[in-house]
């Protein structure tokens, strides 16, 4: 070495098998002067380890020129958990080390100082976004993602919220946005956030979008076309693109003490739906095209997600199924379609109605008897039962059922249209519903879809009327 002043600073390295990371010391800086000539001159670095740790990390040992100011690498030394300091002797020249690798901050770039134990994570205008673990109404944010490095932070990179409202639950990107659930209070930020010399920050200060409801469930959040669907202590919300805030789970809300295990858009071809899986085995389907809840039952799912154009799900005993199209057997158990409307009212909510006759529009694919049960009333039993053979009905003959052999129509002479007439026997009501359901034994292909359900009905002035056992007269 030759005589001069050097600055020296030391960064830990830990290696895995996908890149270096680089996280300053707790002694970032040391200075030393050689003196005496003959470029014979030597530094020796006592330098503090890092103690706890179960990664297997480096000291590397970075030093400038005589009197300069951009740092080069000198080499490394061996991080100990069993001593408080290790050494390096430094003893190379400065014309040796000018074409060796740079400090990473060199250029102002901010240091990486590994952050504090975290939780929910997402991504957002390149960066990674994390909650503070220990304090949960603070965002850390890294530098910019670069594809040759890994994710870096540094202890200026954060924000702090009001508070109210509980703390942070769930962090998502929706559009330009990133909005930030609490427990019962949603805000937003936006921009692109500072270079990674912590300069030029364009990060909004975040704001509040309402007080009305957050997110409850961490897993109960998706992205769907209208915006994002969560679950908050109410029920299931959206928040619409453009921040407009909506209670759309009003026709599952007897659902609403159900833990959602997976929030999923469903992706495949002809699917508008986004699917919450629950731990009760039931899963919720909204329809966004038709604006339609229906639920799953024997739905046993710890978790969802889309992958490779399929729907997978994990069951609770650790094995996954994926979703096949066209496949009506669940572990080849037969899985029947049932369908279930919600009361239909005519006139208001107690209002007088008489439903003469209900009408069924569908699509036959294989034998089966359609059964249809009808309630009256908001009672929660049934009251009538209908059955329909549309093998009988319709005298659908296959090709080789008729004498002679071969002489009736090939496939038989059915159109294969679904329909039928119910007349009912109750007729009088303030509300009515109904269940479909296929009476086969054992499911191998579907037996039928249904179209459209209209009824002959007529109103009537006034309210229902009840019965005297339910008729309480005052004076």
């Amino acid at each position: 070495m030759s005589d001069g002043a050097y600055a020296y600073k030391v960064v830990f390295d830990w290696m895995d098998n996908q890149c270096q990371m680089h996280f300053s010391a707790p002694s970032v800086a040391t200075t030393a002067t050689v003196s005496g000539g003959g470029g014979s001159g030597k530094v020796t670095l006592t330098i503090p380890t890092l103690r706890l740790t179960s990664k297997i990390v480096t000291c590397g040992v970075y030093r400038t020129t005589a009197s300069g100011s951009i740092y080069y690498k000198v080499g490394t030394v061996s991080n100990s958990t069993t001593a408080d300091t290790a050494s390096y002797v430094d003893t190379l020249n400065d014309s040796s080390i000018s074409s060796r690798e740079l400090l990473y901050t060199t250029g102002g770039v901010v240091e990486n100082i590994a952050p504090p134990c975290v939780t929910v994570l997402t991504s957002f205008m390149g960066r990674l976004f994390a909650v503070n673990a220990e304090d949960r109404l603070t965002v850390h944010y890294s530098k910019t993602i670069s594809q040759i490095e890994p994710v870096a932070f540094y202890d200026g990179f954060s924000f702090t919220l009001e508070p109210f409202g509980g703390g942070i639950t769930r962090l998502f990107k929706l559009d330009e946005k990133l909005i930030i659930f609490k427990e019962s209070r949603i805000y937003q930020i936006t921009g692109e956030g500072p270079n990674n010399t912590g300069t030029q920050n364009d990060f909004s200060e975040p704001s509040l979008i309402t007080t009305d409801a957050g997110c409850v469930e961490v897993d109960s959040v998706v992205l769907m076309p209208d915006g994002l669907m969560f679950k908050s202590n109410k029920g299931i919300y959206l928040l619409d693109r453009g921040l407009n805030l909506s209670y759309i789970g009003k026709e599952v809300e007897t659902y609403n003490d159900s833990v959602i295990s997976s929030a999923v858009l469903v992706t495949t071809p002809d699917t508008n739906e986004v699917r919450f899986t629950t731990t009760d085995n039931v899963c919720l389907v909204f329809d966004y095209l038709q604006k339609q809840w229906s639920t799953f039952t024997n739905y046993d799912a710890n978790d969802a997600l889309m992958a490779l154009g399929d729907y997978l799900l994990l069951r609770s005993s650790g094995k996954v199924l994926a979703e096949t199209v066209d496949n009506y057997r669940d572990e080849n158990a037969p899985v029947k379609l049932l369908i279930e409307t919600a009361w239909i009212k005519f006139n208001d909510l107690q209002g007088f109605a008489r439903v003469w006759r209900a009408i069924v529009l569908g699509d036959y694919y294989s034998q089966h008897v359609l059964r249809c049960s009808v309630g009256f009333d908001y009672q929660e039993f049934y009251n009538e039962i209908h059955e329909f053979d549309y093998a009988s009905a319709d005298t659908l003959e296959a090709y080789g059922d008729d004498t002679p052999y071969g002489d009736g129509a090939y496939g038989g002479d059915s159109d294969g249209v679904f329909q039928f007439r119910m007349h009912l026997a109750q007729q009088k009501c303030q509300s009515i519903r109904f269940k479909f359901e296929d009476l086969v034994s054992d499911i191998i292909d579907q037996s039928y879809s249904l179209t459209g359900l209209q009824l002959e009905v007529g109103l009537k002035a006034g309210v229902k009327k009840l019965s005297a056992a339910r008729t309480v007269e005052t004076t």
